[in-house]
């Protein structure tokens, strides 16, 4: 009995190919190959009879001693994603600095950035968080700390100086640590701008596109919109380094293609969305979907033009063009509780940010040294059922855990608008990726290529 893999049929103008999901890999075949596919005889005979219509001389058991060989086809029996339980090399972590913030976004999954306990990290927390890091983080060498609130800027004095511990604990360990933030923009002045350059910030801005769309739902306590005060503090950021956008897909804010043109336009270099699964319904994720096309269609505009900053620019379908080039298999959606980890203002552990609060998920506490990977480990053991046979399994690998714990009440289970949006935009990922020349390739991921990561 012959039992086939999940894969995808592609053509372009000159040759087929088939996706493997399994595998993230993508083969060229012949027609042949082609025509079983798209006929999947069940035995070596139907095979035999199938390829025989062709009057060609073929050794079938060669022919599926190839398709094995691909992984298009496979023995019976189930196949479970093992995750070894192991003591992983921490090297991401994310300081939420403070717990408060300055605005009061409609979709905040941080109540208001507070996450039910409101107040800043002191310095000896932050200190002990660091330790924890360098101490987890054994033989890696490049290590990367985002600043995350709340608004982190608001505890401005602690990221200066924990940057400068930083320094020494480098020097100490024999490691580089990299630094990012992710901030809404409104409280920049020139000393915040001129420390994140000189320490090589990665920049984010949270900003969700046209004026109306970002007013929406981006306001302060008065329920004043903040575009202008967002864009103003961008601005000033965007003069001295490299920003990036992230924004929230909101029933205010469907049309994608608008959203990102305008942010893009506005100076910042790259552009991801996500969606407000806390705000959006069912006809709303069809909504977005059919924007997605067009924004597509416009990538592919842009490819065409040789406008290769502008592609990788739009992040949404850039990253999975990316993940297809390089042909990695993903067995998790993101490192969270693997190799990143969250600190809480208190020096509580967290899978990642979006958890914190959530005692069920709390992974132990940087003043004790307490830490028990199990907390994730022990919930993530195989892939779930409805992702076996996904087209895109190794792209998206089960999705956000949180997204899932919100919808589905489950870190395992994937919700299906979530599903719908990752194998829509994979799907297209794929038809565009054969299209590529191997210029595009060079200048999209290779040594020319302006990809910042």
């Amino acid at each position: 009995m012959i039992i086939y893999n999940t894969y995808m049929l592609l053509e372009n103008e000159k040759e087929n190919y088939v996706y493997i999901a399994e595998t993230n890999k993508i083969f060229k075949i012949n027609f042949l190959i082609k025509d079983v596919l798209l006929n999947k005889p069940a035995t070596e005979e139907e095979m035999w009879k199938r390829v025989n219509r062709y009057d060609i001389k073929v050794d079938i058991q060669e022919m599926i001693d190839k398709l094995e060989e691909m992984k298009l086809i496979y023995e019976r029996g189930d196949r479970i994603r093992k995750i070894e339980i192991e003591k992983l090399d921490i090297c991401d972590m994310t300081l939420l600095v403070t717990q408060k913030c300055n605005l009061r976004c409609e979709y905040c999954f941080g109540d208001g950035g507070e996450y039910k306990n409101i107040g800043i990290m002191s310095f000896e927390v932050a200190k002990r968080a660091i330790d924890f890091l360098y101490e987890h983080s054994r033989n890696t060498k490049d290590i990367v700390i985002l600043f995350f609130g709340g608004e982190p800027l608001i505890n401005f004095e602690v990221i200066k100086r924990s940057v400068g511990y930083c320094k020494e604990k480098d020097i100490l360990y024999n490691k580089k640590t990299h630094y990012s933030i992710t901030t809404n923009g409104t409280i920049t002045d020139d000393e915040i701008v001129q420390f994140l350059r000189e320490n090589n910030f990665l920049v984010q801005v949270s900003i969700d596109g046209i004026e109306s769309v970002t007013n929406a739902n981006r306001f302060d306590i008065h329920r004043r919109g903040a575009y202008s005060r967002i864009l103003e503090g961008a601005k000033a950021l965007q003069d001295k380094m490299v920003v990036g956008a992230r924004g929230t897909i909101t029933p205010a804010g469907l049309n994608v293609s608008e959203n990102v043109t305008h942010l893009l336009e506005e100076g910042f270099a790259y552009v991801h969305l996500a969606p407000a699964n806390n705000m959006l319904k069912e006809n709303d994720f069809e909504k977005i979907i059919e924007n997605y096309f067009l924004y597509c269609e416009e990538f592919e505009k842009l490819l065409l033009e040789h406008k290769y900053k502008e592609c990788i620019a739009r992040h949404n379908l850039y990253s999975i063009l990316r993940e297809i080039h390089e042909g990695k298999k993903r067995n998790v959606y993101c490192a969270a509780g693997f190799k990143a980890i969250s600190i809480d203002i208190d020096g509580y552990i967290y899978p990642c940010h979006r958890f914190v609060g959530d005692k069920e998920f709390c992974m132990g506490d940087v003043s004790t040294n307490v830490f028990e990977h199990d907390v994730i480990y022990n919930q993530l053991y195989k892939i779930p059922e409805k992702c076996k046979y996904c087209i895109c399994q190794s792209i998206c690998s089960g999705g956000c855990m949180h997204d899932n714990l919100l919808l589905m009440k489950n870190i395992n289970i994937p919700a299906e608008c979530n599903c719908k949006l990752q194998k829509f935009l994979t799907e297209q990922a794929l038809k565009i990726y054969i299209s590529l020349t191997d210029i595009d390739k060079k200048y999209l991921f290779g040594e020319e290529s302006c990809y910042g990561g």
